[in-house]
């Protein structure tokens, strides 16, 4: 298939198709369902552990991390060296955390693991 003709089915542009190609840009969960769906191919080859991460639910994802910890919002926060505000809109899906503070999130250890 062209990227013409998938930017015509799917509503990405020729641009962004060629940066997902030359692995310029994430594929996010959104595009990633309508390029599969275009393609007919499993979603879960265009996203890599991070983009996946950030599915729908993510939020939810990110809270059941931090509960993990037994900290708050402000505590789990000055742990990984952000705002308090920025776990508040990651838990609700305002924004997503950097693939950086992907990796952060990745190594947090639940309460009573060393």
């Amino acid at each position: 298939m062209s990227r013409d003709r998938l930017s015509e089915l799917t509503g990405v542009t020729v641009g962004e198709l060629q940066n997902y190609e030359a692995g310029k840009q994430d594929i996010y969960y959104a595009v990633a369902e309508k390029l599969s769906e275009a393609l007919k191919i499993d979603i879960s080859l265009l996203l890599d552990d991070y983009t996946a991460f950030l599915s729908p639910g993510y939020g939810n994802r990110i809270k059941a991390i931090r509960e993990t910890t037994g900290l708050s919002q402000k505590a789990f926060a000055e742990r990984l060296g952000i705002n308090r505000g920025t776990v508040a809109i990651w838990e609700i899906e305002h924004h997503h955390p950097s693939r950086k503070n992907y990796e952060i999130l990745r190594k947090v250890k639940p309460r009573g693991v060393v």
